[in-house]
């Protein structure tokens, strides 16, 4: 860890909070849209985000590579901190659907460019070790966002709640002045040049990772859409508890997880993530105490701390070395994707009704199988490193 430098620390400091200052208000959104009389469409908190934060990674990740991290990751938390303000005016859907697509915006550059930031400031031979470091911020950050929502809201008020967004996100910015940017602009630049070319939308020399990230996170959308009505029903008053629980077990994993993608490989250690996550998910089938509850929250954990600085560390190391913005969007894009299709499939299996639960961590269950035979059989002949696909 010596060899880090002091801005890979403020990057992770950084992106801590502006990962929490969302989260802040994710737990509530089922409540809130329920309190206005939209209970129906709690598809609405995660679809429209997912669509503007899918769409623009190819511009944020040309820009990343073009214009710079730092550009690319300030816009994207201003944007968030704007879009803070007007939830307490979403009082009916199309305005709401409206502002999640606009508050998107935030998720489609920040994590683009300090992702490609962090991968910038790691030595190679730590990659793996050093994007668990990376994840940790953000999993403390989707953690304590999670676990701070009902206090803050039962203190503050929903109003407070979204106003803490904005407060929690100059924070976040504030820490991002000192850091020194990582990819300089070009002395020949242009403004057209942030404009992405129709073979610069997807990185394919990434399609792998970003193909397991996508599905991976089908199942993610399946918890993030059910979970809080999941604690509802079992007398929880914090809905957040859940994801605080996996957050406490992601910690250490995630740092222990990079070091072992570093030595055996990352295909092997996605390997051991998925089955773990696959193990928490079965276990959700048959939930009925509050005990089998937080236990699967803690194991999913330990699946997700494996995954995440995984996918992170191979996508880099499979990403063109000049275009690592470009691949890192490749990437986050396979997630907002994912967690559309779980958002909105599990809306419409579910539909409001709790015995649907079993049947759809049935389905997540399934697809976490289907990745581990793909890494069992194809994922042999995946290579770990930039083999030259795409030299342009």
């Amino acid at each position: 860890m010596k060899e880090l430098p002091r801005d890979f620390w403020l990057l992770c400091a950084s992106t801590l909070l502006f990962i929490l200052s969302f989260n802040l208000i994710l737990p509530e959104l089922n409540g809130f849209l329920e309190s206005i009389g939209e209970g129906d469409s709690k598809w609405a908190v995660l679809v429209p985000w997912t669509i503007s934060a899918m769409l623009l990674r190819p511009l944020s990740g040309k820009m990343s590579d073009v214009v710079g991290r730092k550009f690319v990751i300030n816009f994207g938390m201003l944007m968030s901190i704007a879009a803070a303000f007007f939830y307490p005016y979403a009082l009916f859907l199309t305005f709401f659907f409206f502002l999640r697509l606009f508050h998107g915006i935030c998720a489609g550059f920040q994590p683009t460019g300090a992702s490609a930031m962090a991968s910038d400031l790691i030595p190679e031979k730590i990659r793996g070790e050093a994007m668990g470091v990376f994840s940790i911020a953000i999993s403390l950050g989707f953690g304590f966002g999670q676990y701070l929502s009902a206090p803050l809201k039962s203190l503050l008020g929903m109003n407070g709640l979204f106003y803490s967004v904005a407060i929690v996100g100059v924070l976040a910015m504030i820490l991002m002045i000192p850091i020194k940017e990582t990819k300089l602009r070009r002395s020949d630049f242009k403004m057209t040049d942030i404009i992405p070319l129709p073979q610069e939308i997807i990185a394919p020399e990434v399609f792998v990772p970003t193909l397991v990230m996508l599905l991976i996170t089908v199942c993610t959308g399946f918890y993030m859409l059910l979970i809080p009505d999941i604690t509802q029903e079992l007398n929880i008053e914090n809905n957040g508890l859940f994801f605080f629980t996996h957050m406490i077990s992601s910690l250490v994993v995630r740092y222990l997880a990079g070091r072992l993608s570093d030595r055996i490989g990352r295909r092997k250690s996605l390997v051991i993530g998925v089955a773990i996550f696959g193990i928490a998910t079965l276990l959700m089938t048959v939930v009925e105490t509050k005990a089998l509850f937080l236990f699967c929250g803690f194991v999913y954990g330990v699946g997700t701390g494996i995954i995440s600085p995984t996918l992170m560390a191979w996508t880099t190391d499979l990403s063109h070395p000049d275009k690592k913005g470009r691949g890192l969007a490749t990437m986050w894009m396979g997630l907002e994707f994912g967690l559309m299709i779980g958002a909105f499939g599990g809306m419409y299996l579910y539909d409001n009704d709790p015995k649907m639960f079993p049947l759809i961590f049935g389905i997540a269950a399934s697809i976490l199988a289907a990745i581990l035979v793909y890494l069992l059989t194809f994922g042999k002949k995946i290579p770990e490193k930039f083999h030259g696909l795409d030299n342009k």
